[in-house]
């Protein structure tokens, strides 16, 4: 396990002195009797990381201390995938909002007056296809987070970070 490169400036902080009587004393205190294992060592580390973490299991796994630079090529390229597929999709959806108008729209009365008259008409039109993808995009981007999450459980991330870290390093 040596030979494998951590992203995480916190990884294996556990090994330093200063950390290690730390999270001795913390396991001493919350149990006298405790006998003091590599493994309960590692344990009280990962829950005093756990507490100090925000909830979203997501997060936790980015940040973890443990996160190996593979599984860290692994989260890039899915978040990558991910958002390359959301401009893709909000570019399709504006696209084919602005063929709806164009093809059933443009004719009625209420646009044509709103686009070709009054002040300003020619930022009218940029401006709503602006909107247009903003809002496209804030729509899908929702869908599209709850993806994230998902793929990371396919891969078994939440299983190697969240549950099994003693498998990680032990």
């Amino acid at each position: 396990m040596d030979s494998q490169k951590y992203t995480s400036p916190y990884a294996k902080l556990w090994e330093q002195k200063d950390w290690r009587e730390v999270l001795i004393q913390e396991i001493k205190t919350n149990n006298p009797n405790a006998k003091i294992t590599n493994k309960a060592i590692i344990e009280q580390y990962f829950k005093r990381y756990m507490m100090l973490q925000p909830s979203d299991k997501s997060n936790l796994i980015v940040n973890h201390p443990a996160l190996l630079q593979v599984d860290k090529e692994k989260i890039d390229k899915v978040t990558n995938d991910t958002m390359l597929s959301l401009v893709n999709a909000t570019a399709g959806c504006t696209v084919a909002s602005l063929l709806f108008y164009k093809l059933l729209l443009s004719k009625r009365r209420i646009f044509y007056d709103f686009y070709r008259k009054g002040r300003l008409s020619f930022v009218k039109k940029p401006l709503s296809i602006f909107v247009l993808f903003t809002t496209w995009g804030a729509g899908l981007s929702y869908g599209y987070k709850q993806t994230i999450p998902f793929e990371l459980f396919k891969q078994g991330m939440y299983k190697k970070y969240l549950i099994e870290y003693d498998k990680v390093y032990l």
